[in-house]
């Protein structure tokens, strides 16, 4: 009798489990939105993306899109194509003053993160555009988009996220060294948990038959140097990736009667072949997403929290080892006890977070400072006052500021690794994160220094945030240089 009941009980609390489980499921999917966050370097078509899918999920042929008279957009774009003469002109899709659209070289065109929905059926779609990963302007605008991407999350609530595709291009044969540190430190803070919700979709693919090309290497070996490293399979596979191209979509607007542009009948058949395989691959798509189940994005936002907070500590153990010769007991006691809480939130990265820290970056600032002295060594080197030489001397303090600032993060980066590094073996929760935080505030000589640090860091976010709406450069228009092609094309231009 006494084994029936125990079995009973075991019993119950099992179902119990399931049924805890499917309602929490179900209470993330309760207003039935797919939520599908988009990340993707610069240049590879995240916004021509969101619109064509909206037309693909609207029309299933090309002919269908036409007859409408009702071709769809979320997303004001501009584009050039050329008619059977060979003569190009530019397309415009939406409105052209859209503040958080703009087209620079080598710049991210979406200034920040957007959301676009529209219905798939009896399933509402929402898409959430990124700025591009990759941005010429170097490390700093490339931190300020991450950090942007997880504040659009927090500040609008969503709960879950089914699904992250990160869009390529298809015949990449080497990674950048600006997009390994980015897809490094875009994993650095997703958790190891919704690994199964991390997508790959590849832009520009019917040159290719529609297949990935030279991409195909660099990611495998990505994705296996990150199984070796952190024990988290991502793969590429049929249910992973989907290779899609919008070309149909730029033909249906440059096909619209005011924009006066013919095309041959052979033309026409090719575009709306492509239609037909767009539509059919963002079908096969949507319906991947809507199997996976989906993940809190509480978790994710407790990663990045942790990383914040082990930023915020990096200064005070530095300044901590010159104050030491006063009061040094106490000075100690404080020093070990941010140590141990450093080392848990390390170890609750390390423990959650598919990378817990993105070891690209070193060789990513290296390489920006090189290119910082090759720069100063080139002017240097310019006949003494010549026009060249006159027009770009006074950028050599302000170069030579780059330097110091780039040498100064990457010291912190240092730091930071060593603190995630030497996490403690069992770390702490992301409940309790907060609580051991508050606990360095309260120190008696160094709580003020976290304060104050963690109050200026956020500033700093903030103030940038403000600095970058507005349309402001982080350094004036004629001397900063865009980083790696950037400035090897004013390299170029001042050595003939």
């Amino acid at each position: 009798m006494d084994f029936c009941k125990s079995a009973f009980d075991a019993l119950s609390v099992f179902l119990e489990g399931i049924i805890r489980q499917k309602c929490y499921v179900n209470y993330l999917n309760r207003d039935n939105t797919l939520n599908i966050l988009i990340i993707g370097e610069t240049g590879v078509g995240k916004s021509t993306w969101v619109n064509g899918t909206a037309n693909y999920v609207e029309y299933g042929s090309l002919d269908a899109a036409q007859l409408s008279n009702d071709p769809k957009w979320k997303i004001p774009l501009r584009f050039t194509i050329s008619d059977d003469h060979l003569n190009e002109q530019t397309i415009f899709v939406g409105s052209e003053g859209d503040e958080n659209e703009q087209i620079k070289v080598g710049e991210s065109s979406t200034m920040f993160p957007q959301s676009y929905e529209f219905m798939w059926g009896n399933r509402k779609v929402r898409f959430i555009d990124t700025p591009g990963i990759g941005d010429s302007r170097g490390l700093p605008q490339n931190k300020i988009h991450l950090a942007n991407i997880f504040r659009y999350i927090e500040e609008h609530q969503f709960r879950n996220l089914s699904a992250i595709i990160i869009l390529m291009k298809p015949n990449e044969k080497v990674f950048t060294p600006a997009f390994m540190y980015c897809i490094s430190e875009l994993f650095t803070h997703l958790p190891k948990r919704c690994a199964e919700n991390v997508l790959f979709g590849f832009t520009a693919t019917r040159p290719f038959h529609y297949q990935i090309a030279a991409t195909l290497t660099p990611l495998q070996q990505f994705l296996a140097t990150l199984k070796e490293r952190q024990n988290v399979s991502l793969e590429v596979s049929k249910d992973t990736a989907f290779c899609f191209d919008n070309e149909a979509f730029r033909f249906l607007f440059a096909a619209l009667p005011e924009n006066g542009i013919t095309f041959t009948n052979d033309a026409r058949k090719h575009y709306a072949a492509s239609w037909g395989q767009s539509v059919k691959e963002t079908l096969r798509f949507l319906d991947r997403v809507s199997s996976l189940t989906p993940f809190g994005t509480t978790d994710m936002l407790s990663l990045n929290e942790a990383r914040q907070y082990i930023s915020v500590l990096t200064k005070p153990l530095a300044l901590i080892s010159d104050m030491i010769d006063a009061t040094l007991e106490e000075y100690k006691a404080e020093k070990e006890m941010m140590e141990g809480i450093a080392a848990m939130f390390g170890a609750f990265l390390k423990k959650s977070a598919i990378m817990p820290f993105n070891d690209t970056i070193e060789k990513y600032i290296e390489l920006s400072i090189q290119q910082y002295h090759l720069i100063i060594s080139i002017i240097q080197a310019l006949e003494h006052g010549s026009a060249e030489y006159m027009a770009e001397i006074t950028r050599i303090p302000a170069d030579i500021e780059h330097v110091k600032t780039l040498a100064d993060w990457l010291e912190r980066y240092k730091q930071q690794k060593h603190c995630i590094e030497i996490g403690a073996k069992d770390g702490c929760t992301a409940s309790e994160m907060k609580r051991y935080f508050q606990k360095l505030l309260n120190l008696k000589h160094c709580g003020r220094y976290i304060k104050e640090m963690f109050e200026c860091e956020k500033r700093g976010m903030e103030d940038q945030k403000k600095h970058t709406s507005s349309g402001a450069q982080s350094h004036s228009a004629g001397n900063q240089p865009s980083f790696f092609h950037g400035s090897m094309s004013w390299i170029s231009r001042i050595t003939g």
